[in-house]
């Protein structure tokens, strides 16, 4: 009763005060009576919710919005939450964001989304993630991909991120990556990553990497790729110039298997000073079982 005298009111004072309203005036009043009405949000049901249109949903203030509880929040229709402004969106507090569904998530423009806060972002679920469009998921910034949480980051489609969003991966992101994330990397991708992160990989996401990907690494990937880590196949797969630029602290870590896997090209590639470096059950190896690819030189410096 008291909302409708409410109503009454004020819609007495409207007509009165302007005998010759302008168009849409009627409108505009509901929008302000909205506002005002939903002062306090909490009492109202979701069928009440649901039957505002969007640009009446628009009308909350972001103060309102943030009261809505969760379960209101994802009984909403898709087109009232993306009526929304950036700033409204950005009053949604983190168990807001968690409420939304897939289909809610989907029919956020790419304004909303780009504006959604760290906290926001931080509190998608992999659920949540996986349901993102690639457009969305292109668009995410680098402070955005920082606050995705390692169960979110391992239902990420790699291939969506460009170069930049793949350097923003923090080493505890990039160590959660799966194997089979590892692998989809694309050259332009590895490429990208700061040296120091590929010290970061685990066994696991090392031998996930395809032939391909290892061809491109530069001189300061190859520096801080754990060798020791790399399958026969990937070793055999290193071109004789990525073989002349590891370290020696590098092929002292090479395993027997490793050291047979290298090819006649590979091992004439293998400077004097690196056959120094070698262990002396590394050199046994070579002498015995590679004799015939080494040069005089090589050879010399194989001395046991």
């Amino acid at each position: 009763m008291r909302y409708f005298l409410l109503l009454f009111f004020l819609f007495f004072q409207l007509v009165w005060a302007n005998p010759k309203p302008e168009k849409n005036s009627f409108t505009s009043f509901c929008h302000r009576t909205i506002s005002n009405l939903f002062s306090d949000v909490k009492p109202f049901s979701i069928e009440q919710l649901r039957e505002l249109t969007p640009s009446q949903f628009r009308a909350l203030s972001p103060k309102q919005l943030k009261a809505l509880p969760p379960e209101q929040i994802q009984a909403l229709h898709s087109d009232q939450l993306s009526a929304l402004s950036s700033k409204q969106f950005r009053a949604l507090r983190p168990e807001q964001i968690q409420a939304l569904t897939s289909d809610q998530l989907k029919a956020l423009t790419l304004e909303q989304f780009k504006a959604l806060t760290y906290r926001q972002i931080g509190a998608l679920s992999p659920k949540q993630l996986k349901a993102l469009t690639p457009e969305k998921i292109t668009e995410l910034t680098p402070v955005q991909i920082q606050a995705l949480n390692l169960e979110s980051i391992q239902t990420l489609v790699i291939g969506y991120l460009s170069p930049e969003q793949i350097q923003a991966l923090t080493l505890e992101q990039f160590r959660a990556l799966t194997p089979e994330q590892v692998k989809a990397l694309s050259s332009e991708q590895l490429g990208a990553l700061e040296p120091s992160l590929l010290r970061a990989l685990t066994p696991e996401q090392v031998k996930a990497l395809r032939s391909e990907q290892t061809l491109t690494l530069s001189i300061e990937h190859i520096w801080e790729l754990i060798i020791e880590y790399l399958s026969p196949k990937q070793i055999q797969a290193l071109t004789p110039g990525q073989v002349r630029v590891l370290l020696s602290e590098q092929l002292r870590t090479l395993r027997p298997e490793q050291l047979r896997a290298l090819s006649p090209k590979q091992l004439r590639a293998l400077s004097p000073k690196q056959l120094k470096a070698l262990t002396l059950e590394q050199k046994r190896i070579l002498i015995l079982e590679k004799f015939e690819f080494l040069t005089s030189e090589q050879v010399k410096k194989l001395k046991i």
